[in-house]
Formats: structure tokens, sequence, C-alpha cells
């Protein structure tokens, strides 16, 4: 179950999307975690590289491709994950 949003009158506007300056803000924020194993700092370090997996049948093309098309966009996307503990992928989508 998601927290309840805060009621937007009750927020500075600067601050609904990213917490920064208007001039500084982000046009939206997509952000998805897990509660899973995690990932290592080795593991993050090159979850981009195309063909590296750590799954069995893994092809390792996703998460590269994913970058790509981001990059080509303009978009940032962030990798915050700890072992035994989850990970949380935020795609950043600047103007």
């Amino acid at each position: 179950m998601m927290p309840p949003r805060p009621d937007p009158g009750d927020v500075p506007s600067e601050s609904l999307l990213s917490g920064m300056p208007a001039e500084h803000a982000i046009l939206g924020l997509l952000a998805v975690s897990d509660t899973g194993s995690g990932m290592d700092q080795a593991t993050q370090a090159r979850i981009f590289e195309p063909f590296f997996t750590t799954r069995k049948n893994g092809i390792g093309l996703g998460l590269a491709l994913t970058k790509r098309i981001l990059d080509a966009h303009g978009f940032k996307i962030r990798i915050d994950s700890t072992k035994g503990k989850g990970t949380k992928i935020s795609v950043e989508m600047d103007e």
C-alpha cells in the first residue's frame, strides 16, 4: 500500500517534483523499489554493461538498452541498492 500523497496546497510548488527550486526542477520522477536481495558494489558497477547478467538464463541486454534509450532522451537513471536489503531504481525526466 502506498503512503498518502501530501495535499499540493500544503507543499511549496517548487518542491512538488524534486524538492529543488523551480528553475532546477525535473519534469517527472519514476521510482521503483523492491525488498529483494539487492546488489553488491561490484554488480552495481556493471549492470548497464551489454551482456552482463547475474541470471542463469539472462542475456544481459535489458538494463543496457534501457539506459541507452534514457540517455538518448536526456533522462537520468539512478540505482540505489544494498546487498540483502533491496534496490531502488529512479528515472529523472528533465526538460
